[in-house]
């Protein structure tokens, strides 16, 4: 198969996070997910269609993806707050796509074992999303699946999916390695540590607890274990929510 790249030379700003990966050289290889990493500007959502100069570089990526292929699998992985919901969200602007939330498949209680949650990423049921999320996509056919409620510590009301041909997945260990080896293209949003505390003290007081002494510690083991951000075809350094 001939190899082909496509190449973008974007400017190298610094940002605040100290574990972003630096250098100014984008790449996309069609033959390889796992190439090489780009740090963009920052860039105001609010004003996205003004400011989109090296976003833009992942929307064109995306079009050779759909002009090549009946299904697209992009992930979104990232820290908490960072803005993977926010940043899903225009994606399903742009392309009227599905959009799959790895919030939906959280461990059910009963599937918290001591072992589990000592498993680096193990909290998230990827078994479960692989076989109702992926597997079924792949297929291209209508499916259905149950989404964890935190509400009610259950699974929810049943959502139905017709097929489309651009299929987002956002969320926290979207990227585990069961799961990548899936995406056609993935990307990692960073966010500095005094920026995260700031958006989750605006979040439900109730929650404060399990973010810094739980989920964040966990998210952090997992991305540094796994070398997340290392493996991901794209990193933005903040989105301005």
């Amino acid at each position: 198969m001939q190899n082909n790249q496509y190449n973008y030379n974007l400017k190298h700003h610094k940002t605040n996070s100290s574990n972003v990966d630096s250098g100014n050289i984008v790449s996309y290889n069609t033959d390889s997910r796992n190439i090489g990493s780009c740090n963009t500007d920052s860039f105001n959502t609010e004003h996205f269609n003004n400011n989109s100069s090296n976003i833009e570089i992942i929307f064109e990526t995306i079009d050779k993806l759909i002009n090549n292929k009946k299904t697209v699998l992009v992930a979104i992985d990232g820290y908490c707050t960072s803005g993977k919901t926010t940043f899903a969200d225009f994606f399903n602007k742009k392309y009227n796509c599905n959009i799959f939330h790895m919030d939906d498949f959280f461990l059910r209680p009963e599937q918290r074992t001591k072992k589990r949650l000592n498993e680096i990423g193990g909290n998230i049921d990827y078994e479960r999303f692989n076989s109702e999320i992926l597997l079924p996509l792949k297929t291209g056919k209508p499916f259905s699946y149950y989404p964890y409620d935190c509400h009610i510590n259950s699974l929810g009301e049943q959502i139905n999916i017709t097929p489309s041909t651009l299929n987002i997945i956002e969320g926290s260990y979207s990227m585990h390695p069961f799961l990548s080896s899936a995406y056609d293209l993935s990307i990692f949003l960073n966010i500095s540590p005094e920026l995260q505390e700031k958006r989750i003290l605006t979040r439900d007081v109730s929650l404060h607890k399990n973010f810094f002494e739980k989920w964040i510690p966990m998210e952090k083991r997992y991305f540094r274990e796994y070398k997340i951000s290392q493996k991901c075809n794209f990193i933005i350094n903040e989105i301005n929510l």
